[in-house]
């Protein structure tokens, strides 16, 4: 069985409990050598990002510091231009060995679009891919993405894992119901996050005056 490496990227502006509890769920029903949490240096599908680079980084390291199998990498942060997928899984595949399957995290929104990612059917082919899918997100039946998982999709964890490349497994967790821009919104209104985000992450972000100004451009 091949050694199973995840990639869990986002702009976690900020992280999120939605972002941990997603991984913490995910390492109690599949056995991962490890998961590198990266965030997004220049998100190509988003058209901006508030934090800085270091303050993002500085929070995901705090809100993942307690799990285990966890490197927080920053790859795509010190890359100049666009963040892309296929490039971030080029790099990581070529840090581990042959014996070793690359698989990319992803909840049911970012499957959703897969066909907008840039050069979507090379990457499908370089990594697997699990989707985090929850009860209140399907995939529309008319649309690429829906072909895609029907096409490539693997139901037994084992076989999967096997497969190594080009394959999608769906597994289903419970949804956490917040968001980086509901947590902005809230810091701006001055409204509590202390349920959404982690003590440290919060103490951070109160320290730093983060999301004091009101900033929606784009959400997560």
């Amino acid at each position: 069985m091949p050694n199973l490496v995840g990639i869990f990227g986002g702009t976690f502006d900020p992280v999120h409990n939605g972002h941990t509890e997603t991984i913490r769920s995910l390492l109690n029903l599949i056995t991962f050598k490890e998961i590198r949490v990266i965030p997004n240096g220049i998100p190509p599908h988003r058209p901006s990002v508030i934090a800085s680079t270091s303050e993002r980084l500085q929070m995901v390291s705090m809100a993942f510091n307690s799990l285990n199998n966890i490197v927080v990498d920053d790859r795509e942060i010190k890359r100049r231009g666009p963040s892309y997928a296929i490039d971030t899984a080029k790099e990581v595949i070529n840090l581990y060995d042959s014996c070793s399957s690359i698989c990319w995290i992803m909840g049911t929104d970012a499957f959703s679009s897969i066909d907008s990612w840039h050069r979507w059917e090379e990457f499908l082919d370089l990594v697997n891919i699990i989707v985090m899918s929850r009860p209140d997100k399907t995939i529309d039946k008319n649309t690429i993405s829906y072909k895609i998982l029907k096409e490539r999709q693997i139901d037994n964890k084992e076989d999967f894992i096997s497969s190594k490349k080009g394959k999608v497994l769906s597994i289903k967790v419970r949804p956490v119901k917040v968001s980086s821009s509901k947590i902005r919104h809230n810091i701006f209104s001055g409204k509590p996050v202390d349920e959404m985000i982690f003590q440290e992450v919060a103490g951070f972000i109160e320290r730093t005056k983060l999301y004091i100004e009101k900033n929606d451009s784009f959400k997560d």
